[in-house]
């Protein structure tokens, strides 16, 4: 694609639309198609100037709408989605946040993601024109010696710099008694200043963050950024004695660390700092970058990793230096610190000093550990392409230089002259090379568009004569065709006429003089590949996104991966894995099709980032697996994560076009250990996953280390003592919570709730403790406890009139399954001599539907014995449904995801009475759970619902004697 345009002569420059009639007509070629999403593509740097969109975001929206009417879904539908945001934008006088903004950069970029995906086989030979692409990731050039070598040097680096560090220590001492002691002076202050503010720079890249950190206190402190150097004033002088305590006591502990390692090879001479010589012709062919550093130290740790990615390195530590050097050479970049002995912003002076009398600029990044807004002013004002802040990321800082020495980038400049007059338009094709542009000539008008397709140039620079009338004719057909709607144009004119420019912005670029200074048009050409390489840019960031699911992609996932596994073999952190994979996925696809699937599935990534935290990273790998990686949790905090995703998706209602469904989700979690691959850690959290799958799904299962799994079994001996003996010394206490009669014969329930009494005599709740029962097997123990102590209950109250209490019990999952509770129950309630009448059984809609042979067994059985059945957990789903039908229950319990809808207007509303009323055709009553304010019983009265339950109607108690103040029936609203 080409670029934008930037630098026109007018505040507004105006979008590229179709000029030509039938505006309202659909494209289905390929070249139109492409060439109409290249045009919105290229607005995407403009879309920060509020000017820029009050002129075209209309224009915008009516190409968008042309784009939708193609025929493609996948395109049509991101266009749609796109015009309908930039309309909003637009209906509301513009001014949009930056949220807004970066919302509707993304939808650009999807658009763009969704062509290649189009059906554009109907003009496969089109293609004659420039796209974006998206470029590749740098990677790591060859270089002198292997990686392995220059991670031994940089240990070795590191390792010196922390046994110079006493020394370094006792420098800051001397001076500081300098200016502690009689006789303060500026001079001494300075020194000060300036070695306080080297060991802040230079400690963090090596990797003492801690000793930076206390570096930067006493530098901030004293000497703000940006103001002149004082003594130090005598209030704040135990403050920085007690702070160089501190740091003298960081710098011996890591020079004693140093001293215990061993060192991994012998210390090479770093790069740059190497003795003249003559270079091989390898060597020569590599780009040469200039580093000035006055920290000898950090030059080298630089100048080492720069070197590893193809660069040839000469380092400076005195400005003077670089200006010999520069008299003898000059680099394809420099790398300058700002702070220099000759001023606190030498190193942008002197850069700025340095462009005037250089040939040809030289791209700059800044370096430095002041953070200021001066520096990074004066930065800009010497025409710096960068900034970083001390201490340095290496990757951003390797990541920019590339992109500004351009390797593996664009070619040459390439521009297109269109002039009649053949030795003027010779003349100028041979200035531009000159200065190093590609040029090629047309001579001949008619030639026009068999030749740009051949030379896809840059820009056109189109001669026309004093009158104009004929080069903007042939600029206008241009425009006529889609694919070069986006071609910059420039004119030249000996004496343009203000009629003649206002055309020529309508048309193109502006227009020049015709003797206009090549370098002009090189500055020109310039900004529109600076303009170009953005969106490029962007692209290539999306690159790392899988678009349909909002999150990365599997290998960015990998890359990360490998940066993490760095990180835990350096012992410099930890790292967990949650593989997220969705249950019976094969029948969700069946029901709603792949494109219902990846709804779901991204509606679930939503989910799990909405509960992330900034450091987390989400991706969806090959597999359709959501993939979670998460730094230095602990595994408690590990269990916890995945279990709060678990139970988030499984209390969620998905819609699904005009239906809805209900999932759950399997998590497998694993650790990165130091011997082991990024691969392996992700094959540990897939297995994982599987074994959670294997045992009912809709559960976690963690693939733990050995010493994990020791720390384990510790924990589960001990989880395991705690419940037994909680069930054998009644240290379980059961609750009571009404669900109340909303509609309907007044015969209300409690539902039995469990506790756990803490060491401080606290309730815990179930999920304190309930996962730890489920995965230790005693799930199924707990149930019969509760139901014991129920029927014991239910024995003392039994010949009561008044207050006649029903009770609902839940079984787990390992109940369902147990083939041995049946005959149980019948021993018990035989001994208990209670009224089958006053229990209810509940059971999980998805328990049920998972174990749907066990499940209709155990109803058949417990209704035989005069119990009735409850099914909770319900979200009105077909399958639901047809479990329903199967297990005949007299109650339904909607989902509380279900009953959070019905705040979301009337479709939802609509869905709930719906179900309602299916539901009361199938003999079944239904039960609202959730009920915590009162406005939502209005609509539940509407839709008929038989019974309510919640904090508003009543909260759980350990007295299950309910009565309404009225004496009405119990639990009767």
């Amino acid at each position: 694609m080409h670029g934008g345009k930037e630098g026109r002569s007018h505040a507004v420059p105006p979008l590229r639309l179709f000029d030509r009639g039938g505006a309202e007509g659909t494209m289905s070629d390929r070249t139109k198609l492409s060439s109409a999403v290249d045009v919105i593509v290229s607005c995407l740097p403009r879309l920060a100037s509020s000017e820029w969109r009050s002129a075209n975001l209309l224009k915008m929206v009516g190409l968008l709408r042309r784009i939708e009417k193609a025929g493609h879904p996948a395109l049509s539908s991101a266009a749609a989605e796109l015009a309908t945001s930039l309309q909003a934008l637009e209906s509301r006088g513009i001014p949009g946040d930056n949220p807004e903004l970066e919302r509707i950069r993304r939808q650009i970029l999807m658009l763009r993601r969704a062509l290649p995906e189009a059906d554009l086989a109907s003009n496969p030979g089109a293609g004659n024109r420039k796209r974006i692409a998206a470029a590749p990731r740098p990677k790591p050039h060859a270089a002198t010696g292997n990686s392995e070598s220059v991670e031994q040097k940089m240990e070795s680096l590191r390792r010196r710099y922390a046994e110079q560090l006493p020394s370094r220590i006792t420098h800051i001492e001397t001076a500081w008694q300098r200016i502690a002691g009689p006789g303060q002076d500026v001079d001494a202050s300075a020194e000060f200043r300036r070695l306080v503010h080297q060991l802040r720079g230079i400690s963090g890249s090596y990797g003492f963050a801690e000793l930076g950190a206390a570096a930067a206190e006493i530098d901030d402190c004293l000497h703000p950024a940006g103001q002149p150097v004082k003594p130090t004033a005598d209030s704040r002088k135990p403050w920085v004695e007690r702070q160089l305590r501190k740091i003298k006591r960081l710098a011996a502990a890591a020079a004693a660390q140093a001293c215990r390692a061993e060192d991994p090879a012998p210390h090479a001479e770093a790069a740059g700092h190497r003795s003249a010589g003559i270079e091989s012709a390898a060597e020569k062919h590599r780009q040469l970058v200039f580093l000035v550093e006055d920290d000898v130290e950090l030059a080298q740790q630089l100048s080492l990793q720069i070197e590893h990615f193809g660069y040839r390195i000469r380092a400076f530590s005195t400005l003077s230096g670089l200006r010999e050097a520069l008299h003898e050479d000059t680099p394809d970049a420099m790398i300058m610190d700002v702070m220099f002995p000759e001023g606190d912003l030498a190193g942008p002076q002197a850069v700025t000093e340095i462009r005037k009398r250089l040939k040809h600029q030289v791209p700059v990044i800044f370096i430095s550990a002041r953070t200021d807004l001066t520096a990074r002013l004066e930065a800009v004002r010497a025409q710096g392409d960068a900034y970083f802040a001390k201490p340095l990321d290496l990757e951003q800082l390797l990541r920019k230089l590339e992109e500004i020495t351009n390797r593996g980038g664009d070619p040459a400049f390439r521009v297109a002259v269109l002039s009649q007059n053949v030795e003027h338009g010779g003349a100028r094709v041979a200035r531009l090379r000159g200065e190093g542009i590609e040029a090629h000539l047309i001579a001949k008008a008619e030639n026009l568009l068999v030749d740009l397709p051949r030379i896809q140039p840059d820009l056109l620079l189109l001669e026309i004569d004093e009158a104009g009338s004929e080069g903007m004719a042939l600029a206008q057909m241009l425009r006529h065709q889609e694919e070069y709607l986006a071609l910059p144009i420039l004119f030249t004119a000996p004496k343009p006429s203000p009629q003649q420019e206002i055309l020529a912005r309508k048309l193109g670029e502006g227009i020049l003089p015709t003797e206009t200074n090549p370098r002009v048009l090189a500055a020109i050409l310039h900004r529109i590949r600076t303009l170009k390489n953005k969106v490029r840019q962007e692209v290539q960031d999306e690159d790392r996104m899988c678009e349909f699911a909002g999150v990365y992609n599997h290998n960015y996932l990998l890359a990360r991966l490998e940066l993490a596994q760095a990180s835990v073999t350096a012992a410099s952190g930890s790292y967990s894995l949650f593989c997220i994979g969705i249950d019976r996925v094969e029948a969700l696809r069946r029901k709603f099709g792949l494109r219902g699937a990846d709804q779901v599935l991204r509606d679930i990534s939503q989910l799990v980032l909405a509960q992330a935290d900034s450091s987390d990273f989400l991706a969806l790998t090959h597999f359709g697996d959501l993939v979670l990686l998460v730094e230095g949790a602990s595994l408690e905090q590990m269990k916890a994560r995945a279990e709060s995703v678990r139970l988030a998706v499984d209390r969620q209602i998905f819609e699904v076009g005009e239906q809805t469904a209900t999932v759950t989700c399997s998590v497998g979690v694993s650790m990165f250990q130091a011997s082991g691959t990024p691969e392996g850690a992700l094959r540990e959290a897939a297995r994982a996953r599987d074994r959670a799958r294997a045992e009912g799904g809709n559960r976690c299962h963690m693939q733990l280390t050995t010493e994990q799994k020791e720390k384990t079994d510790v924990q589960d001996r001990e989880w395991e003592r705690r419940l037994r003996e909680a069930m054998g010394r009644n240290r379980f206490s059961l609750l009571y919570q009404p669900i109340a009669v909303f509609q309907g014969q007044p015969q209300a329930f409690c539902e039995v709730l469990l506790r756990l009494q803490g060491s401080n005599d606290e309730l815990l709740a179930p999920p304190r403790f309930l996962p730890n029962a489920t995965r230790l097997g005693l799930d199924a123990e707990l149930d019969r406890w509760v139901i014991q102590r129920i029927f014991h209950v239910m024995r003392e109250r039994s010949g009561r009139t008044e207050n006649e209490v029903r009770f609902v019990v839940k079984l787990s999952n390992s109940s369902v399954c147990d083939n041995k509770l049946l005959g149980w129950i019948q021993k018990e309630k035989a001994a208990a001599t209670i009224d089958a009448a006053g229990l209810t059984f509940e059971i999980k809609l998805d328990t049920a539907s998972r174990h749907l042979r066990e499940a209709i067994e155990l109803t058949r059985g417990l209704r035989g014995l005069g119990f009735s059945l409850l099914l909770g957990d319900f979200s009105g789903s077909p399958e639901g449904f047809r479990t329903l039908e199967h297990l005949r229950a007299d109650y339904l319990k909607l989902s509380p995801a279900l009953i959070r809808t019905l705040a979301s207007g009337p479709q939802a509303t609509s869905r709930v009475s719906s179900l309602v009323q299916q539901a009361h055709d199938m003999g079944a009553l239904v039960i609202a759970p959730w009920v915590e304010e009162a406005r939502l019983l209005n609509t539940l009265w509407g839709l008929k619902i038989d019974y309510v339950q919640g904090f508003f109607i009543q909260r759980p108690s350990p007295d299950c004697n309910f009565s309404s103040a009225e004496g009405e029936a119990p639990f009767f609203v």
